[in-house]
């Protein structure tokens, strides 16, 4: 249900809000591209929540459901500081040609 209310929202803000020059077969190529890298980022997610809650057993100090929140929230942490920091090294290079 979540998924069907995000994609609802990116067709309402396509088709109400959106005055780019974007074909529709470009924003359905651009919003699958953002939904595989969500969808492939969850699972992989699910997988170190199971494989940490596995290496874990003897102490039972979390469940999967916590260490799943806490590896989202470093990969989305520290994901956006290394963008940011990619992003600024690329416009200072692209700044010196």
């Amino acid at each position: 249900a979540l998924g069907l209310m995000a994609l609802l929202s990116l067709v309402i803000k396509f088709h109400v809000f959106d005055r780019t020059a974007r074909t529709t077969a470009v924003w359905a190529l651009d919003t699958g591209k953002q939904a595989l890298g969500g969808c492939v980022a969850h699972f992989l997610n699910i997988g170190m929540a199971k494989a940490l809650h596995r290496s874990l057993a003897e102490r039972r100090t979390a469940d999967e459901c916590d260490l799943y929140f806490m590896n989202f929230l470093l990969d989305t942490v520290f994901g956006l500081i290394m963008l940011f920091s990619l992003l600024q090294v690329y416009n200072y290079l692209v700044s010196r040609l």
